[in-house]
């Protein structure tokens, strides 16, 4: 039986990690496990980024006195600046410096991240093996196809590509759950634990990267729809729940899954247009509601400054 390459796209938080076994579950895939690839794994071990995110957290504790609940806070609401830093430290610990060692590469790339993560995808595809890959899908990931196309034809490869969709106001409330889960747990143990990863969260960047995602995953409905040979199936899984109930799927035998409508339908579950405030959606109802709360507060104090 022809082995499978599952690529699975979302957002940071949204799921794709355990996407893979679903998709083996609902499709009755066989042939063993799946060998999972996720870029970040290898860069979080990086002791280069590590050391980084040490010794700014240190910066923060002794230059500007933070407390541990504080520096929290800050991975919470990062600064622009903040930002910068560690998509620089992030960067550097992916490309310029041994994965392993955290040492300088200057001019040897032999040893980097991204090399040593493409190594290791090149022996899992040569040898056949169902093989999982995680990416956000802000693009179609063409050059994964690209470098590894004679593999693909040659052990005849099935290709899907799987999104996990959830709620955007869901999404930023799981990211904050998740970033001050991570942080803590690090600052408990610097040394032994994991550095924490800094996703731009603010709403109105998370907005453009999720309409990213969505435009890429509409033209890719389009050019497999018109599909002919060699096509790649299309999953979309609503992720709010457990469940994580199939919405789409463009090779599937129920028709009302396979249309553009129900594609777009589902894509559009990420709910990118409402406005979020603590994990909740502000609706018009709920803005009213809040102005008149806030009307209504005022007049309180004018009146109480009256009866004084």
């Amino acid at each position: 039986m022809p082995p499978t390459l599952i690529i699975t796209c979302g957002p940071t938080a949204s799921g794709k990690s355990s996407l893979p076994e679903k998709v083996q579950n609902l499709l009755n895939i066989q042939g063993g496990n799946f060998e999972s690839f996720l870029i970040d794994d290898l860069v979080e071990q990086n002791p280069y980024y590590k050391k980084k995110v040490i010794e700014y957290i240190e910066n923060e504790r002794q230059k500007n006195g933070k407390t541990k609940e504080r520096i929290v806070e800050m991975f919470l609401n990062p600064t622009q600046q903040m930002i910068q830093d560690f998509n620089y430290y992030y960067a550097e610990a992916r490309k310029t410096t041994n994965c392993e060692t955290g040492a300088d590469l200057r001019f040897d790339w032999g040893k980097s991240c991204d090399i040593l993560n493409d190594l290791n995808l090149t022996q899992a595809f040569n040898s056949g093996k169902n093989i999982a890959f995680e990416s956000r899908g802000v693009t179609w990931p063409q050059w994964f196809f690209d470098l590894f196309q004679c593999q693909l034809k040659q052990h005849k490869y099935t290709i899907i590509v799987a999104w996990t969709v959830v709620d955007m106001c869901e999404l930023l409330k799981r990211n904050k759950t998740r970033a001050e889960t991570s942080v803590s747990t690090f600052l408990d143990n610097p040394q032994e634990n994991t550095p924490p990863r800094l996703p731009d969260i603010r709403p109105d960047a998370y907005k453009v990267d999720l309409q990213k995602i969505i435009d890429t995953f509409k033209t890719q409905v389009k050019r497999q729809t018109s599909c002919r040979k060699d096509c790649i199936r299309l999953l979309v899984f609503d992720n709010n729940t457990r469940n994580s109930v199939l919405l789409y799927d463009n090779q599937g035998e129920v028709t009302e899954k396979k249309t553009k409508d129900a594609a777009i339908a589902a894509i559009k579950k990420y709910n990118v247009k409402r406005r979020c405030v603590g994990g909740r959606h502000i609706t018009k109802r709920n803005k009213r509601l809040k102005k008149k709360g806030t009307k209504n507060k005022r007049k309180t104090k004018k009146n109480n400054k009256k009866r004084k």
